[in-house]
């Protein structure tokens, strides 16, 4: 399916993220993730594993695809909320060719990271924690009040085990790597299990929305992930196929 995504101009000079301005463009293998039809993403609980408070809503303000966005809160320091899939296990971070997300948050003391399991070298197993990339920390700053792009290939990412079965002391979260670094110290490093976007963790009572997914991985498909709290109707699909630009 074809759908419209307005593209961003750049604001200033930035390496990994920017504000939207109200330009369109294609983005093909658009897949509408909705209560109705997940696609294989999921809302949890990131304490426990249990059912998350995370959910499809409308909004906020003019997203950058559809209508909607998948929006997580937590209420205190020790909450962690997720929307999260699998469709990526075992991809090789070497063949992902494209990755980048929109976030709106009123309170720009966070904004949504991305982030996945891990799995250091082929051979590893157990649990090695996750690589994270967090906006704000070695990244652009956070707006607040509006939908605002990021690129995590190129920003910074850290690792949230450090000790010896994780990344052994590399790329901890006070000393970000960039993607490139990422990729030259562990070549063979791949997703293990789930891919995710997660609020909380030491935060205070917070809530943020996440739209417009983009990842590429080579010899496959680019898709976005559109975000919504209905599946799209045929017309509304033909509106979106239209190309009809929207103002913010």
């Amino acid at each position: 399916m074809m759908m419209v995504l307005k593209t961003l101009s750049a604001l200033g000079t930035v390496a990994a993220a920017s504000l939207l301005l109200a330009t369109t463009a294609e983005a093909r293998d658009a897949v509408v993730v909705s209560p109705n039809h997940m696609h294989d993403w999921f809302f949890f609980n990131d304490n426990n594993n249990g059912p998350g408070t995370g959910h499809m809503v409308e909004g906020p303000g003019d997203p950058p695809l559809g209508s909607g966005s998948a929006e997580l809160g937590v209420v205190n320091t020790g909450d962690r909320q997720a929307l999260g899939t699998q469709a990526y296990n075992e991809t090789m971070l070497g063949d992902i060719t494209h990755l980048s997300y929109w976030t709106h948050q009123t309170d720009p003391s966070h904004a949504m990271p991305l982030q996945h399991n891990i799995r250091y070298h082929p051979a590893d197993t157990g649990w090695q924690g996750r690589l994270v990339f967090e906006p704000g920390n070695g990244n652009p700053g956070i707006v607040s009040g509006a939908w605002q792009q990021w690129t995590p290939m190129g920003g910074r990412w850290w690792a949230s085990q450090t000790g010896a079965t994780g990344s052994n002391g590399l790329c901890p979260q006070s000393r970000p790597c960039t993607w490139n670094q990422v990729k030259s110290n562990w070549p063979q490093a791949s997703v293990n299990g789930t891919l995710l976007f997660k609020a909380g963790g030491g935060w205070g009572l917070w809530v943020g929305n996440v739209d417009a997914l983009t990842i590429g991985v080579h010899d496959h498909a680019t898709r976005t992930y559109d975000f919504e709290p209905a599946a799209m109707t045929k017309a509304m699909a033909k509106m979106a196929t239209a190309g009809t630009e929207r103002a913010l």
